[in-house]
């Protein structure tokens, strides 16, 4: 008995499979069955006719041979003698191909949401009607029920399959939002962050988003008046959360770190006649003035475009001058030396400022090349604010551009 069904299920005409385990299958491997429904179907055409085609071929390249598979069974003379076919080729594979089309969109929209619901597209509706015209050709002609085996393709597919779903299952749950408790009970500023990505690879945009998230929440720690959240919020939208956080003077200064690096070097403008025009004209595109805090809160004027800035920064250290003061000690790497050499020797007898975070801590006059990349930054600040820059500039350079695209304020209403 057991020979005779093989026999039967080895002469079919077509694959014949229930319709219940085609849908399973076409789900559970992502339709990848469907590619292995494809390919055992037209080998049925090969063996049956002799044809000299590649039933593989076919099956990988089914938006090019779909039309042609589903009207080779429409038309097969031996089934349309025991039943003749109640569905249409062309509409079944015109759909079907629509539907991979909108799939194959879906799964290049950014985001990972997108490619679970791309994975969902029900291709495998527009092959049930085919399946089943098949399923019920094969009873008529054998008088009984023909036998469907599992066999060792169908359990490859399913464990890859099930290795897909599981990787895509982990991808969507790491990339939710994880729950802000203390914003969404008191509220705060909210900023979203659009990452400009374009001119990287698409290997290297997850990870430099990934990485801009990192040096924000340095960054945001260093001012240490504020809690913040950090966290990636689209493809290339970061989202930070300032619980508690009302006033505008907090908000300004957690804008002022998105800037890609922190710290500048600008050459400062002593001449007179120069700084003079500049005050009365105004701040050109060239120059912009600058406080100079100390002593005399010197108001000084310096060039906008930086001739370098904190990209080539090795390290930082907290320090104290030879005045007892704390400092800044910067280290750069050898591109970093070569670049401060030369503007320390093209410049000397002018001042250079040093800024960070936009604001002027020292403009010491350059007496002769420095060639060795050691910078320190003296100024008016106590040991803390001292630490603070110093892990702001630790944190590193953003490895692209940051813009705020949209800021709010959230209130949240206590309950009585």
């Amino acid at each position: 008995m057991v020979k005779n069904q093989q026999a039967q299920s080895s002469e079919t005409l077509f694959l014949c499979i229930p319709l219940w385990r085609l849908i399973v299958l076409s789900i559970v491997t992502c339709k990848l069955y469907e590619v292995y429904w494809f390919y055992k179907n037209w080998r049925c055409i090969k063996e049956r006719n002799g044809e000299s085609i590649k039933p593989f071929w076919r099956a990988l390249l089914g938006i090019f041979f779909v039309h042609r598979l589903l009207g080779r069974m429409h038309n097969d003379r031996e089934a349309n003698v025991i039943q003749k076919p109640s569905f249409s080729p062309r509409k079944l594979a015109t759909v079907w191909l629509i539907l991979v089309i909108v799939q194959m969109i879906s799964a290049y929209i950014p985001g990972t949401l997108a490619i679970f619901i791309a994975a969902l597209i029900p291709t495998f509706l527009c092959l049930l009607p085919v399946q089943r015209y098949i399923n019920e050709v094969e009873e008529k002609r054998n008088g009984v029920q023909p036998s469907h085996p599992w066999s060792r393709g169908h359990i490859i597919l399913i464990a890859i399959g099930i290795i897909y779903w599981i990787l895509l299952f982990t991808v969507v749950i790491s990339n939710q939002p994880k729950p802000l408790s203390k914003f969404d009970k008191i509220g705060g500023v909210s900023l979203i962050l659009e990452v400009n990505v374009a001119h990287l690879t698409k290997d290297e945009r997850s990870d430099a988003i990934e990485e801009t998230v990192t040096i924000l929440k340095e960054r945001i720690k260093s001012l240490g008046t504020v809690k913040a959240y950090v966290e990636r919020y689209s493809y290339d939208d970061i989202r930070v959360l300032l619980p508690g956080v009302y006033d505008k003077s907090t908000s300004i200064a957690v804008k002022s770190l998105m800037s890609v690096t922190q710290l500048s070097f600008h050459v400062v403008i002593d001449d007179r006649e120069i700084y003079q025009k500049a005050l009365d004209e105004g701040v050109t595109e060239r120059y912009m003035f600058k406080l100079l805090e100390g002593e005399t809160n010197e108001k000084i004027l310096i060039e906008k475009k930086s001739v370098m800035d904190g990209r080539t920064l090795k390290d930082t250290s907290v320090i104290v001058d030879e005045m007892g003061r704390p400092a800044i000690n910067m280290n750069f790497d050898a591109e970093g030396k070569r670049l401060f050499a030369q503007i320390t020797r093209e410049n000397i007898d002018r001042r250079l400022a040093i800024l960070i975070r936009g604001e002027v801590l020292s403009a010491p006059l350059i007496m002769e090349e420095v060639p060795g990349g050691n910078v320190m930054i003296s100024g008016y600040f106590t040991d803390k604010e001292a630490q603070s820059l110093a892990e702001t500039l630790r944190a590193g350079t953003l490895p692209a551009a940051v813009e705020v695209v949209q800021e709010e304020v959230v209130w949240v209403e206590s309950k009585k």
